[in-house]
């Protein structure tokens, strides 16, 4: 009986007053959020906006109606947003997204240059080490040697069509 009471109550209801109920309850679980997010109790809360808890009960339970003062004095308080609209929403996300991917850049970068210089220092070191194997050669006999036996081993590689 009393669901059909409900149901005929909820189709005669101002779809104004359902937006405005909405839209408070909204707010309402944003706040919460934020004070479960710090560990904040409703008289903490009260403490910080120098209201009473009664007050603040009440602006929680749903029969408030928040004015903009209120929310950005909640806000402030908060120390985050409770209202944000659709773009400013889509602008956090693509600061944030650009944020990251600078990050991965810079990741990326730093690991190559790691990366190249241990090539440059093993070479250094097989350098040094032949160098100290035979005297005889110079850094520069052994560079244009390498360079020469790399070219040899590639003019003695067959091309074959089929393998490209």
């Amino acid at each position: 009986m009393n669901s059909e009471r409900f149901k005929r109550a909820n189709e005669r209801a101002n779809p104004q007053h359902k937006a405005f109920v909405s839209k408070n309850l909204d707010v309402i679980e944003q706040v919460l959020h934020l004070l479960d997010q710090k560990g904040w109790t409703q008289k903490t809360l009260a403490q910080k906006l120098g209201k009473s808890e009664s007050e603040i009960s009440k602006w929680l339970s749903g029969l408030h109606n928040f004015t903009f003062q209120t929310i950005v004095k909640l806000e402030q308080v908060l120390g985050s947003p409770i209202l944000v609209t659709p773009i400013k929403h889509r602008q956090t996300v693509v600061k944030e997204v650009q944020s990251k991917l600078v990050d991965e850049l810079i990741k990326l970068v730093s690991s190559s240059f790691q990366l190249r210089n241990q090539v440059l220092t093993h070479r250094e070191v097989t350098l040094q080490h032949w160098c100290h194997a035979s005297p005889v050669f110079s850094k520069t006999t052994l560079n244009r040697r390498i360079v020469r036996k790399k070219s040899e081993e590639l003019k003695n590689l067959e091309y074959s069509p089929t393998a490209a």
